[in-house]
Order: structure tokens, then C-alpha cells, then sequence
């Protein structure tokens, strides 16, 4: 499902193809600017676009310079009809400069336009972001972090976007979780070896903000939690997360016996102020890696 904030009170969902109810939850995340500091702490663009059934990649290019040592990228997806492989609706989206962001999905030919919702959040204060465009050589990588840096792994998360390299890529050699590994390394992982293309963004807060983070793996049931968390302000707090999983989709078509979104997509919901639910629609074997983040008073 593509989301976008369509209005300042209205965010808009978008599935072009019916098949089914689909629930989803959603964190609309407004950051209040220092009033003791001068310009926005905290700038958002965002926006639509297509990238044609004939076309791999387009490019977006941003009104106002987003610094690659501030800014992340995120997106959500949709496509227009049914495609011809279901792996290609992922999209790694990635900034090649400062203003301007490349989206690009898998190799193989679509029979319908993949729509895309973007937000590029750039954090002038109290961020660091180290980025990284990487290809996946084994189920599991880690990736040590650029310019030799060491995080503060208890204020930092991971947000990452892929595609497809290779012709007939299946969801579980592209979809993948992204977990900091330690001080210096990222790791990503597929539910199978592939050679897909990942974009990372870890973003680490220097001030009071809390993240709480874990990994639920080898997951094969609709509720991969309920996960005890440490109590969190439901007003202040929103989560980030990645999944894994196994498709059972050998051709790519989306015909297996568990439609591949159900497996992969999760449903990340804080039910109280010390519980995560993290739902899905199938229950074939997945991972699912999370990051609950509270925004100081």
C-alpha cells in the first residue's frame, strides 16, 4: 500500500490491485522546531511519482538541497495493476546528489507503472545519517558504516530500500531486514542468497531521543510478537521496521500457496505503552526487525 499525508489532517492509502482486506497502522510523525534556534530543525519533502512499465529507474529532483550527512529517504509503493513479477513492486530509492533522489525497481519487463510516495526527512540538529549503496553477496552481509564511524547503537536506526538485480528475482532474495550490528556495521539480511541492490540510512539521534530495537525471527505465525517493550510515550513514539521471508513463490508470479506481501509486509502496532504487535497475513517462515523511537518532551 502506498500512504501519503494528503492533506494536514488526511493521509491517503493507495492498492490499485483488490485481492482482500489489508490493515495497516499509521505514524504521523510531526517534530516542533527549537524555538531558540534559528531556520527548521527538521525539513520534509515530499512527493509522487511513476516510474513507466518500460522503464527501471527515475529521478526526482529536489527543490532544496537535502545533505547526505542529515537525510534519509522513505517510501511507499504501489502498483498501478498486477505486474508481471511481484518482486519488481520494491524499490531502492537512493540519493545520487544532494538534490536528487533515484528510484529504481528490478530488470525484468512490467505490465503495469509502479507508483511511488516519498519523503526525504533531513534533520538540520541532534542526527547524524551515514548512507550506503550496497549489493547483497550472501543471505547475510554486514556492511561496516562510512568515514570509519562508531554510533551510539541505543539511539539509532536502520531504514533500508531494495531491488531486484537479476531477471526473475524472487520477494525473498529482495526484501530484506536491517539491523545494527554493532558501533560500526550494519547487517542485512534476504530469507535467500541473492545479488540484489540495497540503499542503507542509519540515522543516529545526539540528543534526548529514546530507541528501543530487537529482531524477531524465524517467525511462522500472523502475530510475530507480542513484544514486551520498556514504556513508551503513545503520543510521542512511532516505529520503523524490515522484514524477510520466504516467499514460496518459485516463479515470481504471486501464485504460491501464501501470496508473497502476506509472508514479507508487516503491521507494526504499539497496543500500550509496553506492547508491540507485529502482524501480518501469512505464516510462512519470516524475520522481522523493529525500532520503537520516543521523541523527547
Amino acid at each position: 500500500t502506498m500512504l501519503e499525508l494528503t492533506k494536514p489532517n488526511e493521509v491517503t492509502g493507495t492498492r490499485n490491485v483488490k485481492d482482500g482486506n489489508v490493515d495497516y497502522t499509521i505514524y504521523a510523525v510531526e517534530y516542533a522546531d527549537d524555538p531558540n534556534s534559528a531556520g527548521d530543525d527538521i525539513f520534509v519533502q515530499a512527493g509522487f511519482t511513476k516510474i513507466a512499465d518500460v522503464n527501471e529507474c527515475r529521478n526526482v529532483i529536489l527543490p532544496v538541497a537535502a545533505p547526505a550527512n542529515k537525510s534519509f529517504v522513505m517510501i511507499t509503493v504501489a502498483p498501478s495493476a498486477a505486474l508481471t513479477t511481484i518482486a519488481n513492486v520494491l524499490v531502492r530509492a537512493r540519493m545520487t546528489d544532494t538534490n536528487t533522489v533515484e528510484l529504481c525497481h528490478g530488470p525484468d519487463p512490467q505490465s503495469a507503472q509502479i507508483e511511488i510516495a516519498y519523503q526525504v526527512v533531513t534533520f538540520n540538529k541532534d542526527v547524524n545519517v551515514y548512507t550506503a549503496d550496497v549489493t547483497m553477496s550472501a543471505a547475510t552481509n554486514q556492511f561496516t558504516l562510512p568515514n570509519s564511524a562508531s554510533i551510539n547503537t541505543n539511539k539509532a536506526f536502520v531504514v533500508v530500500s531494495s531491488r531486484a538485480s537479476a531477471s526473475g528475482d524472487t520477494i525473498d532474495k529482495v526484501h530484506m531486514t536491517a539491523e545494527i550490528y554493532s558501533s560500526t556495521q550494519v547487517q542485512l539480511t534476504t530469507h535467500v542468497a541473492g545479488t540484489s541492490l540495497a540503499t542503507y540510512y542509519v540515522v543516529e539521534f545526539t540528543d534526548e531521543t529514546t530507541v528501543q530495537k530487537n529482531i524477531a525471527s524465524n517467525c511462522t505465525t500472523t502475530d510475530c510478537g507480542p513484544t514486551s517493550i520498556s514504556a513508551t510515550d503513545l503520543s510521542r513514539s512511532y516505529v520503523i521496521w524490515s522484514g524477510n521471508g520466504d516467499s514460496n513463490d518459485p516463479d515470481g508470479t504471486g501464485t504460491g500457496a501464501t501470496p508473497e506481501g502476506d509472508v514479507t509486509v508487516f503491521n507494526p502496532k504499539l497496543t500500550t505503552t509496553t506492547n508491540l504487535d507485529l502482524i501480518r497475513g501469512g505464516t510462512n517462515t519470516a524475520d522481522v526487525a523493529w525500532y520503537v523511537i520516543e521523541i523527547p518532551t
